[in-house]
C-alpha cells in the first residue's frame, strides 16, 4: 500500500450498479472505493504499461546481441572479476 500523499482530485460519475459493486469490492477488501478504484487502475493501466516497455526492451536487447562478437571472451577473468563486488 502506497503511503503517498494524494494531491489530484476527480470527480467520477458511476452508473447506480457500477457503484454497487464498487462498494461491495471495497466492503470485501476493507479498504476505500477511491483505493479499489486506484489500484484498479494501477492493475490496469500501470501494469500494462510497464509489460509493454519490459518487452520493448527485451527486443532490443535482442537485436543488440546479434551484433556483439563475444569469440574472445575469457569468461573465468570475467566471472573472477565479478566476485570481487
Amino acid at each position: 500500500m502506497c503511503m503517498c500523499m494524494l494531491t489530484k482530485r476527480a470527480h467520477i460519475l458511476f452508473e447506480p450498479e457500477t457503484w454497487q459493486l464498487l462498494g461491495q469490492v471495497s466492503d470485501d477488501l476493507d479498504i476505500s472505493i477511491g483505493q479499489a478504484v486506484r489500484q484498479a487502475i494501477k492493475k490496469t493501466y500501470i501494469k500494462q504499461n510497464t509489460k509493454l516497455t519490459t518487452n520493448q526492451l527485451l527486443s532490443d536487447i535482442k537485436k543488440l546481441g546479434s551484433q556483439i562478437n563475444t569469440k574472445n571472451i575469457n569468461y573465468k577473468v570475467l566471472i573472477n572479476h565479478g566476485r570481487k563486488y
